[in-house]
């Protein structure tokens, strides 16, 4: 009965698809991270602390400039565009290099975290707007059930991403070391990583940018639908 309460929920449903793509293309793009900078860009491990701190930093700080492009565009635009550029700053990893510039790398982690931010933000507050719709539509108190398929899914995406990721990296000749030093990485092995980092999170959030599409829910329309002057069932 959970199960079919949520997938009726139509704009629940369309949030949960996007949230999965979402959640599968950041843990991709974080594990793969380590991988890339030491395998691909030669860089210390000490780069994944920097990366990490400065995407933070800006995911905290990003908050309040979120809450107010919400106001003025709109939750569902502001997702998209978060999702936009955390797609963006993925992609741009294709252009890094060996001995990449740690400005380039702490610039990318506070991208990241602007979007990352931004998608936290308007994802959460989007599946508030969700439950609220179902409490208007059904006349029940539902948080419960929506809120634990959300934890579901979370942690089924990312142990999903984490272990498509193996499997590819696998698949594609990855040797992992034995030691502290990085093992010689195959092209397959090397291409495998860049793809990781770039292009399979990208496109993640290509998907859920898609899905989002479909959203319709406004604050107009639950105003509407609380005061009656649309059907509960459009």
């Amino acid at each position: 009965p959970q199960v079919r309460l949520a997938w009726h929920n139509v704009p629940f449903r369309i949030l949960a698809i996007a949230h999965v793509f979402l959640l599968f293309g950041t843990a991709i793009g974080s594990a793969g991270l380590a991988y890339f900078t030491r395998t691909f860009l030669d860089l210390p491990d000490s780069a994944l602390g920097t990366y990490f701190a400065m995407a933070t930093g800006a995911m905290l700080v990003g908050m309040t400039p979120w809450v107010w492009l919400s106001n003025r565009i709109g939750k569902k635009e502001s997702y998209i565009s978060a999702l936009a550029m955390f797609a963006a700053v993925q992609l741009s990893w294709l252009l890094a290099g060996p001995g990449e510039s740690m400005i380039l790398v702490s610039a990318r982690g506070i991208l990241s975290g602007l979007a990352g931010g931004g998608m936290i933000l308007c994802a959460y507050s989007l599946l508030s707007d969700a439950v609220r719709y179902d409490f208007i539509t059904s006349g029940e108190r539902r948080e419960g059930a929506f809120a634990g398929f959300t934890t579901l899914f979370d942690k089924l995406s990312s142990a999903a991403a984490l272990a498509a990721m193996g499997g590819f990296l696998s698949a594609m000749g990855y040797v992992s070391s034995s030691s502290g030093e990085a093992a010689v990485q195959s092209d397959s092995a090397r291409l495998a990583i860049l793809l990781c980092e770039s292009a399979i999170p990208a496109a993640a959030m290509l998907a859920a940018i898609v899905a989002m599409l479909f959203y319709r829910l406004d604050p107009a329309m639950l105003e509407a639908l609380e005061t009656g002057h649309i059907e509960k069932d459009a």
